[in-house]
């Protein structure tokens, strides 16, 4: 099997390549989900951290090795050989200055057929990751990288350009996430609507939220719900519901104004909370992020996969892009993504950028504030 992921993190400029033999890839119950999830909403090219694309795919790499160390079977023959303490320190420096932007913890090394495997846990992830005994990090199918020292800067005639751009495909595939009452969240709502409506099933779009909810005492979490289940079960009825909440932010109002089927409704968030656990995530706050933001899991996965921080992430073709929150570069940003953009994609929308919060006011001002 081989599976090749490119990481989209600016500050990385790095290319992960897993190449694992099928019986020597571990996985669990849980993996075997989250790569059901991923499957789902995958494309070609999805870009994300490194560590966070290791977390979501779930893939734990029993490595073969190469580069310029000497092999011999699967041990790799090394002079200066560190301790499993001096390999603990480096490895750890190495993977959260390096690698992810999420703290690991090492919580074991073991000295497995000459080389050094160790165990980091992240964000209630395990994540195994490989070293030779004198401090190279293992990637298969790719170059041994040093994790004693600082990665080579390219001379300048050879850098990067700096906007690499968004990835194109045939329908692009658009999620906004959001948390409902951020007003953040709504500004950027307000304005990629009139791009939905314009562009229509020409692109695959969705709302989407962020895994935990910082506005829980307004109804976040319940009002989140509730969306998911009208774009899941009434989706042709969302964009009219969400039009009307983000006027005044009566979400009980807007059921009726939408003509929403409210039995069907229930039905559904019933079901999706038994599913996730809302509720139970909702009232212990034990279980509560960091013991302050109640957890909202129902798209926790793509949240780590695509490296979602904050209420608004716009999401392209599985990469987490910046955008103006005015319709006009909305529309500018999403049609980019198109392989062969539509005529629609010429038409001109409102490039006043809306205010945040609920209520259609504009100004000439653009903002990147978040709630995160």
């Amino acid at each position: 099997m081989r599976i090749t992921l490119i990481s989209g993190d600016k500050n990385l400029n790095s290319k992960v390549i897993l190449d694992t033999m099928s019986e020597k890839v571990e996985k669990s119950e849980d993996t075997k989900k989250e790569n059901t999830e991923y499957k789902k909403h995958r494309n070609p090219w999805v870009y994300s951290t490194v560590i966070l694309l290791i977390i979501a795919v779930g893939l734990f790499v029993y490595p073969m090795y190469g580069g310029d160390h000497a092999v011999t079977g699967n041990v790799i023959a090394v002079d200066n050989s560190l301790s499993t303490s001096e390999i603990t320190e480096v490895a750890s420096d190495f993977f959260n200055e390096r690698l992810s932007q999420f703290e690991g913890t090492v919580t074991s090394v073991e000295d497995t057929n000459g080389v050094y495997k160790i165990i980091f846990e992240v964000q209630g992830q395990v994540v195994p990751l490989y070293f030779t005994k004198d401090g190279y990090w293992i990637q298969q199918g790719a170059e041994l990288v040093s994790a004693t020292e600082p990665p080579e800067e390219p001379p300048a005639a050879e850098q990067p350009p700096a906007e690499t751009g968004v990835v194109k495909t045939e329908k692009p595939v658009v999620e906004l996430f959001v948390m409902s009452h951020c007003p953040y969240g709504t500004q950027a709502e307000k304005g990629i609507i009139p791009v939905m409506e314009l562009l229509g099933d020409k692109i695959d779009a969705s709302i989407k939220f962020v895994y935990y909810a910082m506005h829980p005492t307004q109804g976040e979490v319940e009002e989140q719900l509730a969306q998911y289940c009208i774009q899941e079960e009434q989706s042709e009825k969302y964009l009219n519901y969400l039009k009307c909440f983000l006027q005044e932010g009566d979400g009980e109002a807007c059921l009726v104004e939408a003509n929403i089927d409210t039995a069907k409704l229930e039905t559904c968030t019933e079901a999706t909370d038994t599913k996730f656990e809302i509720t139970t995530n909702l009232e212990d706050q034990s279980l509560w992020l960091n013991g302050r933001f109640p957890q909202f899991n129902i798209h926790k996965e793509l949240n780590q996969l695509y490296g979602v921080s904050g209420s608004p992430s716009l999401i392209v073709n599985g990469m987490k892009v910046n955008s103006g929150r005015d319709s006009a570069s909305m529309l500018s940003t999403i049609c980019s993504g198109f392989e062969n953009p539509p005529e629609e994609c010429n038409q001109e929308l409102n490039a006043e950028t809306p205010t945040p919060g609920f209520g259609y006011t504009y100004s000439d001002t653009a903002s990147t504030a978040s709630c995160e």
